[in-house]
């Protein structure tokens, strides 16, 4: 084997070597990855229940400045009607002094 034959098999040796430490160096970075993604999953609420949250905030926020929910509005609605219905069936009352103006 000649000098450079030797250099050359040195060299790619060592590049041999190069590589498997890169294979192992991305296999442990593609392990920490998985690791890093999964924490960081379990601290971030899924989407579902930042919807409820966010809900629950803005009625909250509704309620402060006194904004009627749709089921309030419903309710008021609803006895609103009762009483319309209520003042058709009955007759107007008179007082006294109405009674001696006319």
């Amino acid at each position: 084997m000649t000098q450079t034959q030797k250099r050359i098999e040195k060299a790619r040796e060592k590049v041999l070597k190069i590589f498997n430490q890169a294979k192992d160096s991305l296999k442990i970075l593609q392990e920490i990855e998985k690791e890093t993604l999964t924490k960081a999953k379990s601290f971030v609420p899924d989407l579902e229940e930042q919807k409820k949250l966010t809900n629950a905030k803005i009625l909250a926020g509704l309620k402060r400045m006194g904004v009627a929910t749709q089921d309030e509005i419903l309710t008021l609605s609803t006895k609103i009607k009762a009483l319309e219905a209520h003042t058709k069936n009955t007759k107007p009352r008179t007082t006294s002094k109405s009674a001696s103006k006319g």
